[in-house]
């Protein structure tokens, strides 16, 4: 059924690397998720070293994604200025690197080499931390926005950490979900089973 709003009526959407991997939509709210989710164990082998692997060696990528970086810290200010800000699935910390000093910095992630990264390289390296959002206490009421900057996607249930959400961001704060793909846009349509 579907993981947003319980649809029992799902279709194939695309299938990966000779149907090892399917993608499904569902017909009522048209989310799309694999199916089946990879595990925790999963996920964890998958980012295992991702900063390295993924990030790192292609400077052409990271140029890119500095950019694009840019214009969400450009968009985000349109919003709010200041305040406590966590970033969920804050990778080493570069996306909270380009916010202005107004912020406190905060991030959460589950690849060890990333938060050591970012815990050498950055001054707010010491509210980095390793953990799985859900299992990571914060308090209620505490930051004033919180990120899922291309992470909401990647969830195996995602209404658990918008619940968790809702209760440690403060009653007039913001929440950002960017750069989740849209299965609507051309780049969908055009590499959809990559």
């Amino acid at each position: 059924k579907c993981i947003c709003c319980g649809e029992k009526k799902i279709n194939l959407w695309t299938s990966l690397l000779n149907s090892k991997f399917t993608a499904v939509k569902c017909s009522n709210c048209n989310f799309i998720w694999m199916n089946p989710f990879t595990s925790k164990k999963g996920l964890s082998i998958y980012y295992d070293n991702y900063l390295k692997k993924r990030r790192l060696s292609n400077q052409k990528k990271m140029l890119l994604r500095d950019q694009q970086y840019n214009l969400d810290v450009e968009f985000i200010l349109k919003s709010i200025k200041k305040g406590k800000f966590l970033d969920i699935g804050c990778n080493g910390g570069f996306f909270l690197d380009k916010l202005p000093k107004s912020f406190d910095k905060f991030g959460i992630d589950i690849d060890k080499e990333a938060i050591n990264f970012g815990k050498k390289n950055f001054s707010f390296g010491k509210t980095l931390f390793l953990n799985s959002f859900l299992k990571k206490s914060f308090k209620n009421n505490f930051f004033d926005v919180i990120l899922m900057r291309g992470t909401i996607e990647h969830l195996p249930d995602p209404e658990k950490y918008l619940k968790k959400i809702s209760k440690i961001l403060k009653k007039n704060g913001k929440f950002f979900i960017i750069a989740t793909p849209n299965s609507n846009s051309l780049s969908a349509k055009i590499f959809k089973h990559h």
